[in-house]
């Protein structure tokens, strides 16, 4: 007669109440003014800081002006 091993699952998670769903705590939105707080400070384009006013600079700091058009 061959001896068959059990495949029914019979184990449990430890510290977690069975019955009660997980509810997730991890997903739930930032409290806070995070956002208004981003809005200030400029983007990183490459070596370049975009800020929100419209100035483009270095990363230093040092604004960035246009090169010149050349025209033919």
């Amino acid at each position: 007669m061959t001896t068959y091993i059990n495949t029914r699952a019979t184990a449990r998670a430890i510290g977690i109440p069975h019955g009660e769903p997980y509810k997730c705590p991890e997903l739930r939105p930032i409290a806070g003014r995070i956002t208004t707080r981003t809005t200030a400070l400029p983007s990183r384009r490459g070596n370049r800081l975009h800020h929100p006013c419209g100035l483009v600079t270095d990363l230093a700091g040092l604004p960035i002006t246009p090169a010149p058009e050349i025209t033919p």
